[in-house]
């Protein structure tokens, strides 16, 4: 399942001021932040081996970004500071030149899945935890984004 959606939403007014939840939902924001990075380094570094594959990162590396723009507006509805959030780490590409090709494409997809499946978990736990309605929908929401983006990996490797 795709994501087109390029719906934004604004939650100043609609939630609560949580400092609480805003810690935790500042995790989620560094870890997209992070997917971003992640599949734009595997996207460039899968093109001249597997360009379908160098796409699908593209397009997934947009749907995080959005993610990454929905987690900021609701870490600031909720009052968490956005400006400490913004320090990704530089792990994407290891050990990928060290392999060949095609070990090296199924390994930045088996990482991908890994990441997606995790990043997922961490949406679940804190959507179960999430008192607010529109806090917990919004979360859920991602959550099966995130599930739809590894199955959309799942179904690469045939």
């Amino acid at each position: 399942m795709e994501s087109q959606s390029s719906f934004l939403p604004n939650f100043s007014g609609c939630v609560e001021k949580d400092r609480s939840m805003a810690r935790a939902v500042e995790r989620l924001y560094r870890e997209e932040l992070e997917s971003v990075a992640a599949y734009l380094c595997r996207s460039i570094l899968s093109q001249e081996s597997d360009q379908a594959l160098s796409e699908l990162f593209d397009r997934l590396a947009i749907e995080e970004a959005r993610h990454f723009k929905i987690l900021g507006n609701l870490l600031r509805a909720l009052g968490g500071d956005l400006s400490h959030c913004l320090q990704a780490r530089s792990h994407y590409g290891k050990g990928i030149r060290e392999e060949g090709e095609e070990r090296s494409t199924q390994r930045m997809i088996y990482e991908s899945l890994r990441e997606e499946r995790r990043i997922a978990s961490l949406y679940n736990d804190l959507s179960a935890y999430a008192e607010d309605g529109v806090v917990r929908s919004v979360l859920s929401c991602l959550m099966e984004e995130e599930r739809g983006h590894g199955e959309r990996l799942t179904a690469f490797l045939g």
